[in-house]
């Protein structure tokens, strides 16, 4: 991992300074691009040529491109040079930079594909996805308020709390939105187990209207599941722009305290009491 993050680290460095270097006036680095990019990517299912296309406006800086670039570099992890694999990784990290929410979510995507082909072990690459999700659910990408409520579900005994960030992933993603069906199953299974009452329920909402206070600047609607329109088509016009740096804190750090695995994980059962406190802390601005 040491090996991993000094690579990733220079190659970063590299990056910028040919970006610098570079001049904008002789590219055309917009939708049609990575549309192109992608067609070829996996309908001619020629990666050289994918990457020829997209590569000089990964290293100009543009941060779809960079998002387009890590695809084409991950096509089959299985297969591929290992080193292929760490570039998969370096372009999805750049692109956070300056892609904003969209960035944040799909390098989260990455690291959650990838991790265990580039030496993580399954629940490390768990929880460094989650880490990811956790700064653009910040500012209320749905999918990664679906993968927390998600995880909270599968992996702690607070169901008030897997409701909650389930509730607000419904409030934002369309329900043509590909993975719309996995939050209303999610939501209805909760419903229905006697593991939350009706209070619980109640409480749920109480909480995301209290997330929903404390985060004015966030998406309250999302415009798409598709990345490319999010970034560079009419969604970008519609997707918060980040006033401030995403959060530094971890998903162990936040939720540690009733998620398995986690280190902070507590083996005694924890109080009502005790739960409330953390629910509060789950629905501050982190």
């Amino acid at each position: 991992m040491e090996r991993l993050k000094l690579i990733t680290s220079l190659l970063i460095i590299w990056s910028v300074f040919f970006a610098s270097s570079c001049s904008s006036e002789e590219l055309t680095c917009d939708i049609s691009l990575i549309e192109a990019t992608l067609a070829t990517l996996y309908r001619e299912k020629n990666p050289p040529k994918a990457l020829t296309m997209i590569k000089p406006c990964a290293e100009h800086g543009d941060s779809a491109s960079q998002i387009a670039l890590s695809l084409v570099y991950d096509q089959n992890p299985r297969e591929q040079k290992y080193e292929d694999l760490e570039k998969a990784l370096f372009w999805s990290e750049r692109a956070t930079v300056d892609g904003g929410i969209v960035a944040l979510y799909r390098h989260g995507l990455v690291i959650d594909y990838l991790g265990i082909y580039l030496g993580m072990g399954a629940i490390e690459a768990m929880f460094a996805s989650l880490d990811w999700d956790l700064k653009a659910a910040e500012w209320g990408h749905p999918c990664s308020l679906y993968n927390i409520g998600f995880h909270l579900k599968r992996y702690t005994r607070d169901k008030v709390a897997a409701y909650t960030f389930l509730t607000l992933a419904e409030r934002r993603a369309n329900p043509s939105f590909h993975y719309y069906e996995f939050i209303d199953f999610d939501l209805k299974e909760l419903r229905e187990s006697p593991e939350l009452s009706e209070e619980g329920i109640a409480e749920a909402i109480r909480l995301a209207d209290i997330w929903e206070r404390n985060h004015p600047d966030a998406a309250k609607s999302w415009p798409s599941d598709d990345w490319v329109y999010n970034m560079k088509g009419e969604g970008a016009k519609q997707i918060p722009v980040m006033t401030t740096p995403p959060t530094s804190k971890f998903f162990c750090n936040v939720f540690g305290r009733i998620m398995l695995y986690c280190p902070q994980y507590a083996e005694r059962e924890l109080t009502e009491a005790e739960l409330k406190a953390l629910r509060l802390g789950y629905v501050k601005k982190q």
